[in-house]
């Protein structure tokens, strides 16, 4: 495993831990996160409003696989995410949310998302050994 990616992952759990956030999320075999244990994005910010915004799934972005599949291209039954793709989504939501004072809809959709797509497309890599040609030839080759 990747000393850097470890570093990060540790650094984020402190934090989390710090903050009353429980990293655990278990989930059921669809990937959604076992009720209450989701976790409630507008709190962790700190921001009230009407809307909260949560994460209550673990699993990969269903628009892309769904894509996939009708195309064909990478049938992998994976719905869950690896514990390792965990590890880098909880860990960037406690950086953007906490550490850089993101709010919670931009994070979840603009990097949630994305990287849960990322999961899915990267085919079974650790997160820290996806390159950019592993991407862009993914991305050709399945979703266009």
């Amino acid at each position: 495993m990747n000393e850097y990616f470890n570093r990060y992952i540790a650094s984020s759990k402190s934090l989390a831990s710090k903050k009353s956030i429980n990293w655990e999320t278990p989930t059921d075999t669809s990937g959604r996160i076992l009720s209450g244990l989701e976790w409630n994005l507008s709190d962790i910010a700190g921001v009230g409003g009407n809307s909260t915004i949560w994460i209550t799934s673990m699993a990969v972005d269903k628009k892309t696989r769904q894509l996939c599949i009708s195309k064909n291209k990478l049938t992998d039954n994976v719905i869950i995410l690896t514990d390792h793709w965990q590890d880098l989504i909880k860990s960037i939501v406690i950086q953007k949310l906490i550490v850089d004072r993101n709010k919670p809809a931009p994070v979840k959709n603009s990097i949630i998302r994305p990287l849960t797509a990322l999961a899915f497309i990267a085919n079974g890599k650790k997160p820290w050994l996806v390159t950019s040609r592993d991407v862009t030839s993914t991305f050709s080759k399945n979703l266009l």
